[in-house]
């Protein structure tokens, strides 16, 4: 959970940054909507981590909880399946 926490606010910290990373790519060799797009998928990707983060930490408390014993044991292979 901490890990999550963390995760969460340096996402926030890093997106309140966006407008001084594109300013700065753009004053670069690199064209303003370059620069955005760049900029925009990077803080993409960034959220996409802290959102799979959750997703996988929900899941292993689940399991260590032992919420998929007996007839969920399926479900709970199938979703550990698909994180992997």
């Amino acid at each position: 959970m901490i890990a999550l926490a963390a995760s969460l606010l340096g996402w926030l910290i890093y997106s309140s940054l966006q407008r001084p990373a594109r300013e700065l790519s753009a004053r670069g060799a690199v064209r303003s909507f370059t620069a955005n797009t760049i900029a925009a998928f990077s803080f993409r990707q960034v959220g996409a981590f802290v959102l799979i983060l959750a997703l996988t930490l929900g899941l292993f408390t689940l399991v260590l909880s032992g919420y998929f014993n007996g007839r969920r044991r399926r479900t709970g292979a199938l979703l550990m399946g698909l994180c992997w």
